[in-house]
């Protein structure tokens, strides 16, 4: 009897000792925002798709990697079906999530069809911009009952309305904004003099339900040492150029 329970001990103690080791998937959300999470022709592809790639390939995290529209992210990472994103800053996110690393200052920008003269907010009285959907770009904007607000799912979208005539300006990164207009075969000379509205910092944030899934410390000191490299700077060359 005892040389029976001994066996069943031994073989249990690796299967044990197996779940114990057991590796978490993190689920890593990119958003579905050009050029930062792009899904084209079936492939996933982006800025911050490919850094968040080589960030948790070099950290030695099992992962997975999704590109998901902005608002279904927040929604997720306040429930914790998503672990970690790199988004802006949200006030309604800020109880939900820890801020891990900064990554560089994007300037934001209202931009109209050539002709279109925008130096200040208050030119935008009357006028209907394109906005995307679950982002926020300027406070200002947001509370103006003066500007009409056309909600839209990408920045695709948002230049296909300007070139229809249908809105009269659209709000947002100009490098996204300038991205999306060369995939739609738009030059930069369709466009007037951008009106910056604000600067706003991506950060790599994690859910609070999530914290204890991967080593943060590691994380950090593994992004700061691809920025300091230049793999973001790369990234946006590819993307941009």
């Amino acid at each position: 009897m005892y040389i029976r329970l001994l066996l069943l001990f031994c073989f249990l103690l690796p299967m044990t000792h197996g779940v114990a080791k057991e590796v978490k998937m993190l689920n890593v959300r990119t958003i579905g925002v050009s050029p930062y999470g792009i899904i084209e022709n079936g492939r996933n592809n982006g800025i911050y798709y490919e850094l968040s790639n080589i960030l948790f390939e070099n950290a030695n995290v099992k992962f997975e990697n999704i590109i998901f529209p902005y608002a279904r992210i927040k929604h997720e990472l306040k429930t914790g079906q998503a672990d970690i994103t790199i988004m802006f800053k949200y006030p309604e996110l800020a109880p939900y999530v820890k801020y891990i690393t900064p990554l560089p200052i994007l300037k934001n920008v209202v931009i109209g069809r050539k002709g279109t003269s925008i130096s200040s907010i208050d030119d935008l009285d009357g006028k209907v911009i394109a906005y995307l959907r679950g982002a926020k770009f300027s406070e200002k904007i947001d509370k103006s009952k003066n500007i009409s607000k056309q909600f839209v799912n990408d920045f695709d979208q948002g230049i296909d309305m300007m070139r229809l005539n249908r809105v009269d300006a659209i709000i947002g990164p100009l490098s996204a904004i300038l991205y999306s207009a060369k995939k739609t075969g738009l030059s930069q000379q369709f466009f007037g003099e951008p009106y910056t509205v604000s600067t706003k910092t991506p950060w790599l944030q994690i859910s609070k339900k999530s914290i204890g899934k991967i080593d943060l410390a590691k994380v950090e000191t593994k992004l700061k040492k691809l920025i300091e490299e230049g793999c973001f700077n790369r990234l946006n060359e590819k993307y941009l150029n």
